[in-house]
């Protein structure tokens, strides 16, 4: 059974988040990616396809009510390994640069995840900052959202400080 490379898959949601003219939540980046991954492998695995070079296939997700697609083309030979003649991943570990290129995407992600819901925090509390505005039971809503979003920037933080450890600078400072 052919399974996708790690390196493709750690390319994966970068090209999710390429597809898109705006930032996209890291849930629908990971759905993305998940079923593009059982797709291509499903494609890869198809005897239709036993003789084709590469494999194309095309995800739809939602955004803001609207609907985006990520397209993912996968070489046969080059992005596949065959899983029945693989050495299992516990008889040797993943290479360094696929790990570091894994962390550094998820680094990414997480900072643009928490620079967008930076950004709504500010928009929430300059709302609040409008006299007419404080008045309304409108202002309980708000209040509510940014202390959601103060906790959820909170939990990214968490996860980019346990990653910042594993990423490696990549110039090294005089």
């Amino acid at each position: 059974m052919k399974k996708l490379r790690p390196e493709f898959v750690a390319a994966m949601a970068q090209i999710v988040q390429l597809s898109s003219d705006k930032k996209l939540s890291l849930e629908t980046i990971e759905e993305c990616c998940q079923r593009g991954i059982k797709r291509l492998e499903e494609a890869a695995n198809d005897p239709k396809n036993a003789n084709e070079y590469s494999v194309l296939i095309i995800v739809d997700y939602d955004y803001d009510g609207k609907e985006g697609f990520a397209y993912f083309n996968a070489r046969i030979k080059e992005d596949f390994f065959d899983e029945s003649t693989a050495v299992h991943s516990s008889d040797k570990p993943l290479p360094d640069s696929t790990i570091q290129s894994a962390n550094e995407e998820r680094a990414r992600l997480l900072k643009l995840s928490i620079k967008r819901k930076s950004a709504k925090l500010i928009n929430g509390v300059q709302r609040l900052k409008d006299s007419r505005y404080l008045e309304t039971t409108r202002a309980f809503e708000v209040l509510d959202q940014t202390q959601a979003l103060c906790n959820e920037i909170t939990e990214e933080l968490k996860m980019f400080d346990d990653l910042e450890g594993l990423v490696k600078p990549r110039f090294h400072q005089a």
